[in-house]
């Protein structure tokens, strides 16, 4: 059973998705009969998965990817997993830079507090842009790094006490997730800013945008297999309608 192929059922596609390193997570509010709904999406290296839902909990990790996955998990800091250890989390930067960014235009130290962060995590990325383009080796690296993280810790401990309400809880929170903050720094194939689940979600988007949801779960079941299938033949560069027709021949034979 190909990747592709498990792609086309939902017990089968869970063992493909789970079988890789890394998986980015996200979802999408949707509509059944009125009521709301949510579309959730895992995307691997060679399948895409999404998953239809009643909440946007973190026990939705477990339809999408299974209770035994152990890869790595990518997602924004708002995504629980109970299932997992944050030690096996990546949290988005981009999300995270853009909250620094709003504690930046405060006043006072909640503002002088952002903008010091926004000049690390500065500094953090230009390091590992270096990295990436190999001017910096991997037995130096450890040693490159080991400074910036101490100075992130450091914020942390003092974004903890800033007077702005919203800027303590970020710290709060981030400091609880430590771990998933360098996942990209030491494990290879994980990104630190981009995430392939938000383009990923677009066409869903789309389609709620202009059927305005889901009359029943069929058709919301529907929605979500053929946009696993349309996906995943997109990642394996496979011919999404000669897939389908194969398929529904094989079925019908």
């Amino acid at each position: 059973m190909t990747p592709l192929r498990a792609a086309v059922a939902d017990e089968q596609i869970q063992p493909a998705a789970a079988d890789r390193p890394a998986a980015t997570l996200d979802e999408t509010r949707w509509k059944q009969a009125g009521a709301k709904r949510w579309l959730w999406v895992a995307v691997t290296r060679l399948v895409t998965r999404f998953s239809r839902a009643g909440t946007r909990g973190g026990a939705e990790l477990a339809q999408l990817l299974g209770s035994s996955y152990r890869g790595f998990l990518v997602s924004d800091r708002h995504r629980a997993s109970p299932c997992l250890d944050v030690c096996q989390r990546h949290v988005w930067w981009a999300h995270l830079t853009r909250d620094m960014l709003g504690d930046s235009q405060y006043t006072g130290p909640t503002g002088a507090w952002g903008q010091r962060a926004l000049e690390v995590v500065a500094h953090l990325f230009a390091r590992w842009h270096r990295f990436k383009h190999q001017d910096l080796d991997r037995a130096t690296w450890p040693a490159e790094i080991k400074p910036i993280q101490e100075t992130c810790a450091g914020l942390l401990a003092q974004g903890a006490v800033l007077p702005a309400h919203q800027a303590r809880g970020f710290c709060t929170d981030l400091t609880k997730l430590a771990p998933a903050l360098g996942t990209f720094l030491t494990v290879e194939g994980v990104a630190p800013t981009t995430t392939a689940a938000e383009p990923a979600l677009r066409p869903a988007v789309l389609w709620r945008q202009g059927a305005f949801g889901s009359h029943s779960d069929a058709g919301l079941r529907f929605v979500e297999r053929i946009l696993t299938v349309t996906a995943t033949c997109r990642q394996q560069d496979r011919h999404l309608l000669s897939f389908l027709t194969e398929s529904v021949s094989k079925k019908l034979s």
